[in-house]
């Protein structure tokens, strides 16, 4: 992969996924986890986005950067070429496991989906070696821009994304535990203090917390039972 843009926050990086793969070049956030949990670890090297290395020409013609320069003639090497010999037979070993397989292996492997007929996916997921699904975006409105974003380990949701106000920007955040929701944090135009917090129970809603003024302290909070009928709400003094 070959990094096109440093990004000083998530939002920004979005920004530019956004505008990539609306040029048609797929584009990754490759610091996502970081950026979320803990940013101040990414200050020096900042959010990196990154495209295919075969897409980095198109990626820097879609944002207006310089193209890269010619990397410096390879050094002539007088000795024996061992390392080009090892890499060799690892290339063979790799190619001949491949082949035993049946060439199906589905590492970084993306399936797409056209809901709509349009000739455009709509919905797009990357598999891991095992077939397991490791991303899935998907697009709701049809727009061109991705709306919902799953992400798993070992083929097990642990996170949805999701614009709400199809404006470019993620600002619903969902955990899961073992594929089971147990939260979801709604940012409205993805910066600032939440505007809502919902908290769940064996995937059924529990609480939901306010902060309809989003100054960072919430408003109420109404609890729910299993039913889903809210049984108390709470109002917090200012």
């Amino acid at each position: 992969m070959t990094v096109v843009k440093r990004c000083a926050s998530l939002e920004d990086a979005y920004m530019i996924k956004n505008l990539l793969e609306a040029g048609g070049v797929e584009a990754d956030i490759l610091d996502e986890a970081t950026a979320s949990t803990a940013p101040y670890l990414l200050i020096s090297s900042g959010i990196r986005v990154t495209v295919a290395d075969e897409d980095a020409e198109a990626a820097r013609e879609v944002l207006g950067l310089p193209a890269e320069p010619e990397p410096p003639p390879p050094r002539k090497s007088s000795g024996v070429p061992w390392l080009s010999v090892l890499i060799s037979i690892i290339a063979l070993v790799v190619l001949i496991s491949y082949a035993r397989q049946g060439g199906k292996s589905g590492l970084g492997q993306k399936v797409d989906e056209d809901r709509n007929g349009d000739g455009k996916a709509d919905v797009r997921t990357t598999l891991d070696d095992f077939q397991r699904p490791q991303l899935r975006v998907e697009d709701g409105n049809f727009d061109g821009r991705w709306d919902v974003r799953f992400d798993y380990e070992a083929g097990i949701v642990v996170k949805r994304s999701e614009d709400l106000d199809h404006d470019g920007t993620f600002d619903s955040v969902s955990d899961f535990d073992h594929g089971v929701q147990t939260s979801e944090l709604v940012t409205p135009g993805g910066t600032g203090n939440p505007s809502y917090r919902r908290v769940f129970k064996n995937g059924i809603e529990e609480s939901r917390w306010e902060d309809k003024d989003r100054d960072g302290d919430w408003d109420t909070r109404t609890d729910f039972d299993p039913n889903g009928h809210g049984t108390k709400t709470t109002k917090f003094m200012k």
